[in-house]
């Protein structure tokens, strides 16, 4: 599935994307944009193996306006999240509630 059809999934949501290339698995999006969410390009790498024991991991990396945030979430069968490897280059008023990020 092109990353390009699987963004529109975001619209309902207010979500809108400028451009985007590669698939669901692996690719990009330039100028993700809401009403909280301003993101000038993520990139994201989905683990498929990870599918045969049940969980859906993702590698990311969101540059924002003022800084870069990075990696790993998952989400299992059950429900339950995971960020691991998180990275994240803000500044202190975005990391204490100056704007949103995600």
């Amino acid at each position: 599935m092109p990353a390009s059809s699987a963004l529109k999934l975001l619209q309902p949501y207010g979500i809108t994307v400028t451009r985007s290339s590669g698939s669901l698995w692996h690719g990009n999006a330039v100028g993700l944009r809401s009403k909280e969410l301003n993101i000038e390009t993520l990139e994201w790498q989905i683990h498929p193996l990870n599918l045969l024991i049940g969980k859906l991991s993702t590698d990311v990396k969101a540059k924002l306006t003022d800084g870069v945030v990075q990696g790993n979430i998952s989400r299992s069968l059950t429900g339950q999240f995971e960020v691991n490897k998180l990275s994240a280059t803000l500044p202190i008023q975005t990391l204490i509630g100056g704007s949103q990020i995600l």
